[in-house]
């Protein structure tokens, strides 16, 4: 109880007071609690006992697989220190300490293991899986961005499992579209993670378009596979044919096709329609309406009060930037509605990039204006130069 609690001065009276000639000590049981917890994994658990109340995994944990869970640094560092051989113990599927921090996520201390024991990132657990497989299963961003970033350990990334996947196959498995890109960059010189195939003859792609996935699934899975099409992932069928070009164009043709995916789908395309139609009515209406009104008197007679004022120069470029894309982008998007999969593939591409700049060229120019009217108020001007 007072190791639970990190009671220093306390554990320190009680241990040195306790007789050395008492049996239950020399055999051990004087350690060990009535829960079976013993003094060490009381000490190393205090501060996030909470974490571990409802877990049934903490049973076979050793105390550095409980550190390494729980993210108690100190107790790892300490540790394998002292018991390097720790860091090799692990349950009966072979899951080591390491492979306990990567699950969870926890960067240090992967990096801590590593430092003192290198050899542990070829360890595989009992599916044959390495500690970047776990990270990406689990969605752990950091502990993959870490591993990736990595020259010595870059290595991982290639590695396949018992079933030959590699972690880009978990990743796409498990969908966590931020992991998929993470491990599949769009400009990479070394395609191999795209190109590999598991024991089942599947690409990432394969297993993204084939894969079932509940409904709760279905946005990350859009998501994933927009993920890997951006990153020219390939599929199976492309990597054995005479004629790549001619095959993947018909890949694409066939994706079109595919009713979840995100970027082919006909609500997608009504989506953006509607998006771009909304902001070119937008910019249509504050092209006239000019802020602050137009002169009235002098030479001057119809002509904007702020015509040569800088932020009315922004106002007007955001806007007319704006609403010339809208109305790009609603074109294309009509000639979205035929039934030519080469025409909707084309009007998509085109037109993907444009609500972003729409969106923000709005926004900017709502703000230029704002800010422009309230020109006299110094403290509310500058809150909208900082917005």
């Amino acid at each position: 109880m007072a190791a639970e609690t990190a009671n220093f001065e306390l554990v320190k009276a009680m241990v040195a007071n306790t007789p050395n000639s008492t049996a239950d000590v020399n055999s051990g049981n004087f350690w060990q609690g009535s829960n079976g917890n013993s003094i060490l994994r009381s000490a190393i658990i205090w501060r996030k006992q909470a974490d571990l109340i409802n877990s049934t995994e903490q049973e076979w944990m050793i105390p550095l697989t409980l550190a390494a869970y729980i993210s108690n640094f100190v107790a790892v560092r300490v540790l394998l220190h002292k018991f390097t051989g720790l860091a090799y113990k692990g349950d009966e599927n072979q899951f080591l300490p390491i492979h306990v921090a990567s699950k969870k996520g926890h960067c240090r201390i992967v990096e801590e293991f590593l430092n003192h024991c290198p050899d542990l990132r070829e360890s595989c657990d009992g599916e044959g899986r390495n500690i970047l497989h776990v990270a990406a299963a689990h969605g752990r961003v950091n502990v993959v961005q870490y591993i990736v970033g990595k020259r010595n350990l870059q290595v991982l990334s290639k590695q396949r499992d018992q079933s030959g996947n590699t972690p880009l196959h978990i990743a796409v498995q498990n969908w966590h579209p931020k992991i998929v890109e993470i491990l599949s960059p769009f400009h990479a010189h070394e395609r191999a993670n795209l190109n590999s195939l598991n024991n089942a003859g599947m690409t990432a792609l394969d297993l993204a378009e084939k894969t079932e996935v509940d409904k709760e699934m279905l946005f990350r899975r859009k998501l994933t596979l927009m993920t890997l099409t951006l990153a020219n992932s390939p599929r199976s069928e492309e990597r054995t044919a005479t004629k790549a070009n001619l095959v993947i164009e018909d890949s694409v043709l066939k994706s079109l096709h595919n009713s979840d995916s995100l970027m082919f789908s006909k609500e997608s395309v009504n989506t953006l329609l509607l998006v771009s139609t909304l902001v070119a009515g937008i910019m249509f209406v504050q092209g006239f309406t000019i802020p602050c009104g137009y002169s009235s008197s002098g030479n001057d007679v119809g002509t904007p009060i702020f015509l040569t004022h800088i932020l009315f120069k922004i106002f007007l470029i955001c806007n007319t930037v704006a609403m010339c894309g809208s109305i790009t982008a609603s074109i294309a998007l009509m000639w979205a509605q035929t039934h030519d999969p080469s025409i909707i593939y084309a009007a998509l591409r085109f037109t993907l990039p444009a609500p972003g700049v729409t969106l923000t060229m709005l926004s900017s120019s709502f703000l230029a204006g704002v800010a422009l009217t309230v020109y006299h108020v110094l403290w509310l001007r500058i809150f909208f130069y900082a917005m």
